[in-house]
């Protein structure tokens, strides 16, 4: 691969209207000798070359779990060829791959194969990052991850991810879902759904939802709204804490509580 093709300010972003050429792929796609590693070098490379070029993807269905399996391995050992691109890199460009592409089944994969190794989530979070601050994919991002989040079987990865990704941004956008997990699920989904709003403590509606919970079941959930509301006081949340202090069992929850009385 020419050493161009990864040239460039990597920060730098194309306006959002700018009208992309197709980049042709056609020769790695044929026969069956087909390389898949060289291809999805090119597709990542033509994005790093930031040549205004979206790659052609027509044709390229039947490979696109292949080329997800590819980019995990990349996250793990990149080619001696393409040593100058981070993880944060081959994660932000297999990204735009699949959102270019419209493969939401392989942007799910990425996100859950990825999930399964610290260093490989942390890298496509970094990817993530790159993305939403694109004009060009970051609404895209969000209704890839809006997807998942509408569907049981992929609901709690999105929720991992949304949750690490601390983004007011993200939050503001998904905010309608992010609640709706946060009032009506149990665990560990309920749980990044309260971490993801509370990157938005002044939203009413988060000041709302975490004041409701104080009287929740499960008692994690109670701990993490009064920590929530105890960091960010609000009129609502200390009367919703006062409220509760008088039923509260959990010596947790109630320590928290009474520090927002007291205060």
């Amino acid at each position: 691969m020419p050493k161009e093709t990864f040239g460039g300010d990597d920060d730098s972003e194309a306006p959002a209207e700018e009208k992309k050429r197709k980049l042709d792929l056609s020769r790695y796609s044929k026969g069956p000798d087909k390389n898949i590693r060289e291809l999805f070098w090119s597709i990542i490379g033509s994005y790093g070359a930031k040549k205004g070029q979206v790659p052609d993807f027509s044709g390229l269905e039947n490979d696109r779990f292949a080329l997800v399996r590819v980019a995990i391995s990349a996250l793990n050992n990149p080619s001696p060829l393409q040593i100058r691109l981070t993880p944060g890199h081959i994660s932000r460009y297999t990204l735009m791959m699949m959102l270019d592409a419209e493969w939401q089944d392989c942007f799910t994969e990425f996100l859950e194969d990825a999930s399964a190794r610290e260093y490989q989530m942390k890298a496509v979070l970094a990817g993530l990052k790159k993305v939403e601050g694109d004009l060009a994919y970051s609404r895209r991002l969000v209704e890839s991850l809006r997807m998942m989040l509408r569907q049981h079987e992929t609901s709690g990865m999105a929720l991992k991810y949304v949750a690490e990704l601390r983004s007011s941004k993200m939050t503001e956008e998904l905010k309608k879902e992010l609640t709706i997990f946060a009032r009506g699920d149990i665990g560990q989904n309920q749980l990044n759904a309260m971490a993801a709003l509370s990157v938005v403590p002044h939203d009413p509606e988060v000041i709302k939802t975490m004041s409701l919970l104080l009287s929740h079941w499960d008692e994690a959930a109670r701990k993490a709204a009064a920590d929530f509301l105890l960091k960010n006081r609000s009129a609502e949340g200390d009367a919703a804490a006062e409220r509760r202090l008088e039923k509260e069992t959990d010596p947790l929850v109630r320590a928290v509580l009474e520090r927002i009385v007291k205060k």
